[in-house]
């Protein structure tokens, strides 16, 4: 076969090969929707537990919460700002409790966790909880430890002789005149951030306690706008995955899933498949 039979021989197998392929569609695109978002990645319980041995007491507390950067990263309202928590002091004889609370909307108050701490004569153990509706899984929602009376340096204020607690006098749109609202930040950015607190940790994942011996003031409070979130988001997602019953499902994003499904591909062959030459 001569040279000019040659090429024209491979340039026809070549547009053989590409009309078979125009045919079939690739199914690799994949679709994001929007799933239950996982509040709990908001605020870290074992950097709490850190931070209240740290402070001073409930109101210092509270002002570290709210500074930018802080251990704070909760969004409940989902306006792309870090919420306002709020520490209320509560307890009784050999046991003193710290509610991290936050108002959601006007007049909607939803503790986030508690704080307890018990004190003896030779150590004082921490008990943090947090609320079941943001930490869902059981696993970690309770946390516990023990310290020498000389480890906490809040052990020393909340145990002195006292009439008054601390009570937050703030609330939604009502803040200290030093606050700024910040914005929510990434969440590998929060998990990096609240890395040193949890590094030498000695809170552990701990079961439920049988009672307690203290109540707090703010326990049972919940947020109707914050809860419609949530019943908004469950259905959302049933809705979808009942739809969608027999596609793959993978992870993705913060506190979200990705759901991959089949669409058409977004680059054609230049060729038909009836015909040689001619363009769609």
């Amino acid at each position: 076969m001569n040279r000019p039979l040659t090429v024209l021989a491979i340039f026809f197998s070549c547009a053989a090969l590409l009309s078979t392929g125009c045919g079939r569609k690739q199914e690799n695109t994949t679709v994001n929707i929007i799933s239950e978002k996982d509040y709990a990645k908001g605020l870290s319980l074992v950097a709490l537990g850190e931070l209240v041995k740290k402070s001073s007491d409930a109101k210092t507390l509270e002002e570290e919460l709210n500074k930018p950067n802080s251990i704070n990263n909760l969004d409940l309202n989902e306006d792309d700002k870090v919420d306002y928590l709020k520490v209320t002091e509560y307890g009784k004889d050999n046991v003193r409790g710290l509610s991290i609370t936050d108002e959601v909307a006007p007049g909607e108050t939803q503790e986030i966790a508690t704080i307890e701490i018990s004190k003896s004569e030779q150590k004082a153990d921490m008990a943090i909880a947090g609320n079941n509706t943001i930490y869902r899984d059981p696993g970690s929602m309770h946390y516990h430890s023990s310290f020498g009376l000389t480890d906490m340096l809040i052990l020393g204020y909340l145990f002195s002789p006292r009439h008054t607690y601390w009570a937050s006098p703030y609330g939604y749109g009502a803040y200290p005149r030093n606050y700024q609202p910040y914005g929510v930040s990434p969440h590998n950015s929060y998990a990096n951030r609240v890395a040193t607190y949890s590094k030498d940790s000695k809170f552990a994942a701990a079961p439920a306690p049988a009672g307690r011996a203290s109540m707090s003031p703010n326990a049972g409070k919940t947020s109707s706008t914050f809860q419609r979130k949530i019943t908004e988001a469950r259905n959302s997602a049933k809705a979808y995955q009942s739809r969608n019953a027999g596609k793959k499902v993978g992870t993705g994003g913060f506190g979200r899933k990705k759901y991959s499904t089949p669409s058409s591909p977004s680059r054609r062959s230049p060729f038909r498949s009836r015909g040689f030459g001619r363009r769609r």
